[in-house]
């Protein structure tokens, strides 16, 4: 088991990667299946300019997505630093002028992260927070 400030292995490493990469996979399928002709990229990189950080999900050039997927395991995202670079890639997209709607893994196992996202487009039709080329 990990204590906080131990290093991850590369074995480690490689199963919190997988374990991402699973749920990513499973909101990608439901966003092509749900949402059609609306264009979108996985792991759009970088969004801002002079900036290293990418969404999860970038959809019709507006609509950011990210999947919180290790909330309930120790390190990443549950740590103070972890905590802290979420909510800062939140505000440097936000500022920006991209929605962002943040998921956890059983949000999309259920289906509710798709009914979300399609709300939050209908809403949102012809009247973008911003227009991207």
């Amino acid at each position: 088991m990990l204590h906080s400030g131990s290093k991850k292995t590369p074995l480690q490493k490689q199963v919190k990667a997988l374990e991402s990469e699973k749920w990513e996979l499973a909101l990608e399928t439901q966003i092509r299946q749900t949402l059609g002709g609306l264009r979108y990229a996985r792991n759009a990189a970088p969004l801002l300019p002079a900036s290293k950080l990418e969404a999860d999900f970038l959809i019709d050039g507006w609509l950011v997505v990210e999947v919180q997927g290790g909330i309930w395991k120790p390190g990443g995202h549950s740590t103070g630093a972890g905590i802290e670079r979420d909510v800062r890639k939140l505000a440097m997209f936000t500022a920006a002028g991209f929605l962002v709607l943040q998921f956890e893994p059983k949000w999309i196992r259920s289906g509710m992260a798709i009914l979300y996202i399609e709300r939050v487009i209908q809403l949102w039709k012809g009247r973008a927070p911003i227009q991207r080329r």
